[in-house]
């Protein structure tokens, strides 16, 4: 995998767990190798997301059109559903969203995490998980996302902690595609 070096602004967000979890490891990793912006979602959680949205629409400034893809796990997934919505408010078509287990610690009851987007028109893929393992009150479960492709992992062993890296397993084409990468033949690489 090469990154991209098309006119694509690629935002991910990390989980607020810590920077050594090895899901926050994979999806950095992951951000890196496609070219995106890496934001920490430890550091974003709980307050405005203005610094990435100004970000995006400072770059649209410059090259007007250019598309949009957003991604991002746990906290960080529940980030870029909400970023994906802000954006929209400026008609920002964000062309392309993956989140893996959007979680919010704001939204503990699975009951709570269900997601609408602005648009139905984003191509929207949506990895969770509902396994047994929790954290006192806090099984970690993440949520649907309304209109999305909604992908459930739990049958499939994964848990909240290792839903990036099973996903990347099994999925990695059909990611790459809805966030607007195109692999190159192995040729080239």
């Amino acid at each position: 995998m090469a990154p991209s070096t098309d006119n694509s602004i690629r935002i991910g967000i990390d989980g607020a767990g810590s920077a050594d979890l090895l899901d926050n490891i994979a999806i950095n990793e992951f951000g890196a190798a496609i070219g995106a912006s890496m934001y920490d979602g430890r550091a974003i959680f709980g307050a405005p997301l203005a610094t990435v949205e100004r970000s995006i629409l400072d770059r649209l400034a410059i090259s007007p059109g250019s598309p949009v893809y957003l991604f991002g796990y746990s906290v960080g997934g529940d980030q870029v559903l909400r970023l994906a919505n802000n954006l929209a408010a400026y008609s920002v078509e964000v062309k392309g969203l993956v989140a893996f287990d959007p979680h919010s610690p704001l939204n503990p009851l699975p009951m709570q995490r269900r997601y609408t987007l602005a648009s139905d028109s984003w191509e929207t893929l949506n990895f969770l998980q509902c396994s047994p393992y929790a954290l006192g009150s806090n099984p970690f479960w993440g949520g649907q996302v309304n209109d999305a492709c909604n992908v459930d992992l739990t049958s499939q062993g994964a848990v909240h902690t290792t839903i990036v890296r099973t996903a990347l397993a099994k999925y990695e084409a059909v990611i790459l595609s809805v966030l607007g990468v195109r692999a190159l033949p192995l040729a080239a690489v």
